[in-house]
């Protein structure tokens, strides 16, 4: 355990937490601003400095920043980042690399919000971009981490910008599905409409079908060489030696792919009936 209470294994952990309570707007966050502050100016990441690890302390200290009311933790936070900001410009390497060409994403982000606590002429910003752009080309960042932490770089923006993030509304599709049978038994038709997510197989109608009145819209499938194969709606089973099967149409036209890969569009009408071939 290190002097400022946070567990030394669990650094980089506890620096990414505070960022996301940052952005949380959690009344935690000053708290563990506090500890990041400490742990930064008792110079306690210095002895197994990363780049990695202090770029992301200076983005949550740098978020802290902006968003505290407490003067006396902002002049803490501006001394903390300073000292942070020069220690991940120590690792420049002439190339344009910081750190090294993994870690360079996370410093070029942090060097971004810190620019106010370090004199202009001691990072080239453009050299280190053109750098990532030409490993980029060789194909170094080839997994979705690397990749993460280079792409908004690229674009001008960090992991803060996140808060300025606006999610359009996920437009649900509707699709009116019927089960009808007049084969066996007492015939019926029961109709109902469901929605479902854009990009949903039939099958998902059938989920949401299922899940909205079990007793008339329950049904089995048998997986196959193609797909999953309705086999069974309403608890009639289609039957080989009687010749029985449930087909599927949109409107009156026959589909031609099965329920785990056709899509239905917006207000599709979908059809199964029981019939015979």
């Amino acid at each position: 355990m290190a002097r400022t209470g946070a567990p030394r294994q669990h650094t980089t952990s506890w620096h990414w937490n505070t960022m996301v309570l940052c952005m949380e707007n959690s009344q935690e966050v000053e708290k563990a601003a506090v500890i990041l502050v400490k742990a930064a100016n008792d110079d306690e990441l210095r002895g197994s400095f990363s780049v990695d690890t202090a770029a992301v302390a200076s983005l949550a200290l740098a978020c802290v920043h902006d968003e505290t009311d407490t003067n006396n933790l902002r002049e803490k936070i501006q001394k903390a980042l300073r000292l942070l900001t020069d220690q991940i410009l120590e690792k420049q390497q002439e190339s344009g690399i910081i750190g090294n060409i993994y870690s360079t994403g996370l410093a070029i982000q942090a060097l971004s919000v810190t620019s106010q606590f370090s004199s202009q002429d001691k990072w080239n910003c453009t050299k280190t971009l053109e750098k990532v752009l030409q490993e980029a080309y060789l194909g170094t960042f080839n997994n979705p981490g690397t990749i993460s932490q280079i792409l908004p770089s690229l674009a001008g923006k960090t992991y803060l910008d996140v808060r300025n993030l606006l999610c359009l509304p996920v437009h649900l599709l509707r699709v009116h599905y019927t089960i009808i049978n007049h084969l066996v038994g007492v015939g019926f038709e029961h109709p109902i409409t469901v929605e479902v997510p854009p990009c949903s197989v039939l099958l998902d109608v059938l989920e949401a079908a299922k899940r909205a009145n079990q007793t008339e819209f329950s049904f089995k499938t048998e997986e196959t060489c193609w797909g999953p194969m309705v086999i069974s709606i309403h608890g009639i089973e289609a039957n080989e030696n009687e010749k029985t099967y449930w087909q599927f149409l949109s409107g009156d036209k026959p589909l031609d792919q099965g329920v785990g890969s056709y899509k239905p569009s917006n207000n599709e009408n979908i059809v199964a009936i029981f019939s015979k071939y």
